[in-house]
């Protein structure tokens, strides 16, 4: 008795007409093209916020308030990052609204903070004080991690003309609309504000908030801010690399800028200038 058995059929594959192609690849353009428009101008902003504010006052104006407001309008948390690290390379301080430069203490790189512990020096070094860390990261925790490509808020109604690959339906010019400048973000002075009882804090702020002094506590700094007044800046101390044998050598800074240590106690006595 012989068996025989079929051979498995293999489903055969849907046909794309030629219209359904075009139209796949078309859209597939357009979302590249969409995208590289939004990036260019992210760029645009970042080149443009290195050099903010214009105004010199602080804090800053209305103007400088909503033109910074506007200029992240596509940003993530990383092209945040690319902008703070941008403002420092030409030693400004890494909030887009100081005109202040940016900490410049010592070359190693470890920093001692309020509380004893020890964090990258280069971390501490981004802004010029406590009060433009958090503003600045209060900033930074409001940004969405989705791409401006993939919100629909954005690109709900963006267009790409076949023909020339002009992207119509999203503000890349920085051009004001008719109805004001809007990003959706608020200033810590705004939050702080909002968070004594002047209205307007919404439910997602708390979650804000934690991630805010989750971003603090990365530099040294506990105290999130938004109940009280500011403590005082970062503790910096020069660390010594050492070869194996050698004594470790902590230098503080004192009151007047001299230092005292015994291999690496400071104690209460030796803090003080003699």
């Amino acid at each position: 008795m012989s068996l025989s058995f079929d051979a498995p059929s293999t489903p055969s594959k849907p046909t794309i007409s030629p219209t359904d192609a075009r139209a796949i690849a078309l859209t597939h353009a357009s979302t590249l093209q969409i995208r590289k428009s939004l990036e260019s101008s992210i760029l645009e902003s970042l080149v443009y916020l290195v050099d903010f504010p214009f105004s010199k006052p602080f804090p800053p104006g209305l103007t400088d308030i909503l033109s910074f407001k506007h200029h992240l309008r596509f940003f993530t948390p990383s092209d945040y990052d690319d902008l703070i690290e941008e403002r420092n390379i030409v030693a400004r301080c890494g909030y887009p609204l100081c005109e202040n430069p940016k900490k410049s203490t010592g070359k190693s790189r470890l920093a001692r903070v309020a509380g004893g512990g020890w964090v990258e020096r280069k971390t501490v070094e981004r802004f010029c004080s406590e009060g433009c860390a958090r503003r600045a990261l209060w900033v930074r925790v409001q940004l969405s991690v989705e791409p401006a490509w993939v919100r629909e808020e954005m690109v709900g109604g963006a267009e790409v003309d076949p023909e020339t690959g002009r992207v119509s339906g999203v503000d890349l010019d920085s051009v004001e609309p008719e109805d004001g400048w809007e990003a959706g973000l608020r200033l810590f002075e705004e939050a702080e504000e909002a968070r004594k009882g002047g209205g307007g804090w919404r439910d997602k702020d708390d979650g804000d908030v934690r991630r805010l002094a989750e971003e603090l506590q990365e530099i040294g700094i506990k105290d999130v801010g938004l109940k009280g007044k500011e403590k005082e800046g970062a503790v910096l101390a020069d660390v010594k690399e050492r070869e194996v044998g050698e004594k470790v050598v902590v230098t503080l800074p004192g009151e007047d800028g001299d230092t005292a240590a015994i291999e690496g106690y400071v104690p209460k006595a030796s803090r003080t200038n003699e």
